[in-house]
């Protein structure tokens, strides 16, 4: 199945600036991604910024006993917005994604059974790709 979303470009998304909550420590700024990307905040300090997350590569689940590892391939493209509302893209980063995942189900009142689990994220990788 991630292959078919994968091709069809299901896999996408944008981020904006005012889709995150203001009380999330995570902001859309260059301020906040100094240490990840200095020469970003270098050349366009304190502006806001947008992310195009974009699967590459079909993500893979691995099953094993008790648990799931999914893992996502893709890449960010990283614009900055500018004060007269344009977008620059100055750097894409690839991405990978490694989470692991546990579900069970609790079977509560009779038959009524809910699906309940975590997700672990467990590295992501930002090699740059241009």
């Amino acid at each position: 199945a991630g292959f078919v979303y994968q091709q069809a470009g299901s896999l996408q998304v944008l981020i904006t600036p005012n889709m995150v909550p203001s009380a999330l420590p995570v902001q859309l700024n260059t301020s906040y991604f100094q240490s990840t990307i200095p020469e970003l905040y270098a050349k366009y300090p304190n502006q806001l910024m947008e992310l195009f997350l974009n699967a590459t590569k079909p993500p893979t689940l691995d099953i094993v006993p008790g648990s799931a590892n999914f893992t996502l391939f893709g890449e960010v493209e990283v614009s900055v917005i500018m004060p007269d509302g344009s977008l620059q893209m100055p750097v894409v980063l690839g991405l990978i994604v490694y989470t692991d995942v546990h579900l069970y189900v609790n079977t509560t009142k009779g038959t009524q059974q809910v699906v309940a689990g975590t997700i672990t994220f467990l590295r992501y990788r930002l090699p740059r790709s241009a």
